[in-house]
């Protein structure tokens, strides 16, 4: 079955659009060159196939530095092999087709608008010709789907080059400002000694019940409400009411089950005092919560659909962390021999995500009782840096967090300790001593 949706109505184009981002390009060619780049624009978004061969070739010369001559853009196109299908004719209208580029973010906008169209009608067409095939799973179907059109909203931001990228590090170097692309958490014990980098894959790494989740909840919240940095939270062993409550305990100080208690069996005024202090703190890190750029969704459990809500809402603002607890219970679309394997392709796919978007991606992980991360040693090796939690057994059996450590990190030392102890009843991690490292 073709996959044409609906074949016989033209897609939607725009010439006067492809032809003004070349005369545009022509006419002023460093402006129009880092406008496209910053837009994502390339040969693709043309239509018209000698409109995105001739693309092609100015950003050909655009990149070298050369003036957009007819006999320098004639000789591109030629040693790219299609000057015969541009034609000396179009060469010559396109340029003469706009006066000047001072219009060319309209043009621009018209071109992305109607190559989406495209995209669109061409992923939903295909979905359609699948959709008719009784073999194909409808749902691993609409997931795809799915993340292929939210891909669409993910502007392909300009990758700088090694010039400006050297003329940064001498900047900050020389006034001692930090990196530009390490985000921080917000938590000085974690920041002192652990770089995150944007499209970073941050494992956290402990056994069961020692405070995987409860650590990574503590750094979203941390960078949410210090760094005003927008988070994404997506937890598939836990519903947002839960979530919340541990983030109230997190920033009053006080566990939210308990204050209930205590103002239910309040018997004299110091009691009363107590939990009125116990609800003012409470209130205050509820007003923090909701200022706080958060989303969570607590409703999604596929790779697939988590990754679509990352992009879609990344595209309308753009988030500095996301994270998804727990990497054991996402489920992933596909046949996989072994479980392994399975783990392997989501921790690849989450790393792919990343760094696509420019974000911190962080994903708590269960341990194996030899210490290593659950059904997939790939899992650590994909990852940017790694957080693990050693557990702490006492005499009755009772297992609780023990030892935060860093096994992995990009720069930075490898295999330090962190000064972080374990408070249950708050479900967060405390630092006992300030933080002197230099490097804060």
């Amino acid at each position: 079955m073709s996959e044409t949706f609906l074949p016989n109505i033209p897609l939607p184009v725009s010439e006067d659009a492809e032809k003004g981002v070349l005369s545009a390009f022509m006419a002023s060619p460093v402006d129009v060159h880092r406008l496209c780049t910053e837009h994502g624009i390339g040969s693709h978004h043309f239509h018209i196939p000698c409109h995105g061969y001739l693309y092609a070739a100015l950003a050909d010369l655009a990149m070298d530095g050369k003036p957009m001559e007819f006999l320098l853009i004639r000789a591109r196109l030629e040693a790219l092999g299609t000057f015969a299908r541009v034609g000396a004719g179009n060469i010559s209208e396109i340029a003469s087709y706009l006066p000047t580029a001072v219009a060319v973010n309209y043009y621009i906008e018209a071109l992305r608008k109607s190559f989406h169209s495209r995209e669109i009608i061409r992923i939903c067409g295909k979905g359609a010709a699948r959709a008719f095939d009784t073999t194909e799973d409808p749902e691993s179907l609409a997931h795809e789907l799915h993340s292929a059109l939210t891909a669409l909203l993910v502007t392909k931001s300009r990758r700088k080059t090694i010039k400006e990228h050297i003329i940064d590090i001498i900047g900050e170097m020389q006034d001692g400002a930090p990196d530009g692309e390490i985000i921080p958490t917000g938590i000085p014990e974690i920041d002192a000694k652990l770089q995150l980098y944007r499209g970073d894959l941050l494992i956290i790494s402990a056994p069961t019940s020692c405070g995987k989740s409860a650590l990574t909840n503590q750094i979203l919240l941390t960078a949410a409400i210090e760094n005003k940095a927008r988070i994404a939270f997506y937890p598939l062993e836990s519903r947002t009411k839960q979530m919340i409550k541990r983030a109230l305990a997190v920033r009053a100080g006080f566990n939210v089950k308990f204050a209930r208690n205590i103002a239910n069996n309040a018997k004299n005024q110091e009691q009363e005092a107590y939990a009125g202090k116990m609800f003012a703190a409470l209130t205050k890190a509820a007003a923090e919560i909701v200022n706080a750029p958060l989303h969570i969704r607590d409703d999604l459990y596929t790779l697939e659909s988590i990754i679509a809500d990352i992009r879609a809402e990344h595209a309308k603002s753009p988030f500095s962390f996301a994270a998804i607890d727990y990497l054991q219970l996402i489920r992933c679309a596909g046949k996989f021999e072994r479980r392994q394997l399975m783990i392997a392709e989501i921790t690849q796919r989450l790393k792919v995500v990343a760094n696509e978007l420019s974000i911190v991606l962080i994903v708590p992980s269960q341990q194996n009782k030899d210490g290593g991360t659950r059904e997939a040693a790939d899992a650590e090796m994909d990852a940017s840096a790694l957080i693990k939690i050693d557990a702490k057994v006492a005499d009755n059996g009772d297992v609780s967090p023990g030892r935060v450590s860093i096994w992995k990190q990009r720069e930075g030392s490898r295999g330090g300790n962190l000064n972080l102890v374990f408070n249950d009843i708050l479900t967060r991690f405390d630092c006992p001593e300030p933080v002197t490292n230099h490097e804060i």
